[in-house]
């Protein structure tokens, strides 16, 4: 499922993963030094109105060990899923702890950040050993889809986004003939080289 071997440089597996739970979506914290012990592949929907991008949907897909972990956390009755009131718990809890990382989500409309991006609709999923957690954000105000650039990405570099390798961006409505692209950030911050950051980016002809 992992398009980078990085549980071969990392000691992700070692770590004490309910404090790794903790650390990550239960305690709000700033800025650490560390490397990503966490593994997240993630797909994007951009939703088109009238041309203009009015929402972006989002799908988190985390590693086997600590999707397990999620479920020994949120799954009260232990009947290895998640009901409706125990997804809406973890969806509270988890996005509650991570406003103060943008919800790892950083969207620019050319120069200007578009700032005020908050979830709905959470959901969280398990199926064939891992969670999804899968969440809609309503932009404040269509843009123009000609200078996005989208970036899902951890600022405290715990947890480490990549894209799908199938259909990282799918797009829906009147896109007319702009078509998504995936790339290289031009501000890409890495630990010794080896995480590149990736971008989303979409090109209107």
């Amino acid at each position: 499922m992992w398009s980078r071997k990085t549980d071969e440089r990392c000691s992700w597996r070692q770590l004490p993963w309910k404090w790794l739970v903790a650390l990550v979506f239960l305690i709000p914290i700033g800025r650490v030094e560390a490397h990503p012990n966490i593994l997240m592949n993630y797909r994007v929907l951009l939703n088109f109105q009238n041309h203009k991008i009015d929402a972006i949907g989002e799908s988190w897909t985390f590693d086997q060990t600590f999707s397990q972990t999620l479920l020994d956390t949120f799954d009260t009755n232990h009947d290895g899923k998640f009901d409706t009131e125990e997804s809406s718990k973890m969806g509270d809890t988890v996005l509650a702890n991570l406003a103060d990382a943008d919800y790892f989500t950083y969207l620019w409309s050319g120069p200007e950040r578009v700032e005020d991006l908050v979830p709905s609709n959470f959901t969280a999923t398990l199926a064939r050993g891992v969670v999804t957690f899968a969440f809609t954000m309503v932009l404040p105000s269509p843009i123009s889809p000609a200078h996005v650039r989208l970036e899902i990405k951890d600022p405290d570099f715990v947890v480490l986004p990549e894209p799908t390798e199938q259909q990282p961006v799918l797009v829906r409505g009147d896109t007319g003939d702009c078509v998504p692209k995936v790339s290289d950030a031009p501000d890409a911050f890495d630990f010794s080289g080896a995480f590149p950051q990736d971008q989303i980016t979409v090109r209107c002809n």
